[in-house]
């Protein structure tokens, strides 16, 4: 057996993993999911649509059949899935509004984000960019991965309006991988306007 047949299988044989960053094949860079998540929370979610998010977003989505109480369209980018199990994929749910005159406006109600890592280090590093970019407070971030699960709420200014906004993060091993779940909702039936 050559030497260059080894080596081949050898590197098949590897698990997917950038070995020098615990990253697994087919997961982002959480930095630039970080920097599209930090361009959505800074919009009011009443206003962006499917295709905004489709335009603006650095991975390509499909889009499955939604099943809610209401109207919805949900996108789903599936960046790394093993056996049917999400290591690194994120999703948009978008409910769809009709006004008196029947015409439909999308907002957007929810987003879950999925990263793992090969090691516990990197994947909590790739969390706490990711909570950044979903506008957690940074001294909410810092506390982020004491406890496996941990639900963050925190108000955030828009113009002249608040937004309450909650964070829902998981933190677990499953096999040899660490993941990191998100799901990150804003409650725009409360929002704020000040006093005119």
């Amino acid at each position: 057996m050559s030497i260059l047949t080894v080596a081949l299988a050898v590197i098949l044989l590897l698990p997917q993993v950038d070995l020098s960053a615990g990253r697994l094949r087919g997961c982002p860079d959480p930095t630039a999911t970080s920097k599209s998540l930090d361009a959505i929370q800074r919009q009011d979610w009443r206003k962006i649509s499917v295709d905004s998010v489709v335009s603006s977003w650095p991975r390509q989505f499909d889009e499955l059949a939604c099943q809610g109480s209401t109207p919805c369209r949900l996108l789903v980018s599936k960046g790394r899935v093993i056996e049917g199990h999400c290591e690194c994929c994120e999703s948009f749910v978008f409910d769809i509004e009709s006004d008196s005159t029947g015409s439909k406006r999308e907002r957007l109600k929810n987003i879950i984000i999925h990263y793992s890592s090969s090691r516990e280090g990197e994947m909590l590093e790739g969390a706490k960019k990711l909570a950044q970019g979903a506008g957690l407070p940074s001294d909410k971030v810092t506390i982020l991965g004491k406890d496996s699960v941990q639900r963050f709420e925190w108000t955030n200014n828009l113009g002249d309006e608040k937004y309450e906004n909650l964070a829902e993060m998981n933190i677990k091993k499953i096999g040899s991988n660490w993941e990191f779940y998100l799901s990150l909702t804003r409650d725009i039936s409360s929002v704020e306007k000040p006093a005119r």
